[in-house]
Order: structure tokens, then C-alpha cells, then sequence
């Protein structure tokens, strides 16, 4: 019983969370985009991210969990889900999360939170990529 209680205080103190520990708050990120972004533009990128996630290492069924968390309705939904995954993230935000073999998982805040500047009518891309995308969308 004591271990149990000196490991929980290691983890707590670690700046580690996760939904067993039942973390009320999960912060979004507050960001401005470098250019003009509209709400189609955005979400083309968070769906580029999300398709090419495997490249950047980690399990499939966590990348999974952490993309079923972040598009939850609802915080209680995403904390079940992470739970259930066996998710840890810092600092109350999934920005830096990692699974319970200690793989660490990055998402961007663009993944996670609209841009304080997004345009709420159509902007001209400054970025090729993103118009490519946009066209392949269409």
C-alpha cells in the first residue's frame, strides 16, 4: 500500500496526468497562425496530419485514441477514451501525451485548437502545399 502511494506521488510529481487520476481540465492551446487561415484550410491540414501520423512512430491504435479524443464532444468522452488507451499527457494538454511503454506522441496545436486569427471567410493560401491540398480535395 505504502509503494502504491510513494509511486503515485512520483507520477504526480512527475507533471504526468492521465484520466485515472481524474484531471478535471484539459487545456486547449492558445495560438495565432503565422498566415491567414480559414476553417476549410484548417481542417484540410488537421486531415493531412492525421493520415500521414504514421510516419511519425508510435501505435496505430494510440494515434487512433488520441485523434478519437481530440474530435470528442464533450472533455468526459476524451478522458474515457484516453483512459481506456492508457494515455498520459502533461501539463494538462495532450500536446506531449505518451502510452503506457513510454512512446511519446506530439500534436500540433493546430490539431487541437483553432487559431485565435482564423478567418471566418475563404483567404487566398500563401502556402503551394496547402492550395495542392485544397485542389485534391476538391
Amino acid at each position: 500500500m505504502q509503494q502504491a502511494a510513494l509511486r503515485n506521488a512520483d507520477f504526480a510529481s512527475s507533471g504526468l496526468s492521465s484520466a485515472r487520476g481524474k484531471q478535471k481540465k484539459l487545456k486547449t492551446p492558445n495560438w495565432k497562425s503565422e498566415v491567414p487561415i480559414d476553417a476549410e484550410s484548417l481542417q484540410v491540414r488537421r486531415q493531412c496530419f492525421w493520415e500521414t501520423q504514421p510516419a511519425y512512430g508510435g501505435d496505430q491504435v494510440i494515434w487512433d485514441a488520441l485523434k478519437a479524443a481530440v474530435e470528442a464532444t464533450d472533455e468526459d468522452h476524451a478522458l474515457i477514451v484516453l483512459e481506456s488507451a492508457g494515455i498520459t499527457y502533461t501539463n494538462h494538454s495532450l500536446q506531449v501525451c505518451y502510452d503506457e511503454r513510454g512512446s511519446k506522441y506530439e500534436l500540433p496545436d493546430y490539431v487541437l485548437s483553432d487559431p485565435t486569427n482564423l478567418s471566418h471567410s475563404k483567404v487566398q493560401s500563401a502556402s503551394p502545399e496547402l492550395e495542392l491540398m485544397n485542389r485534391d480535395q476538391s
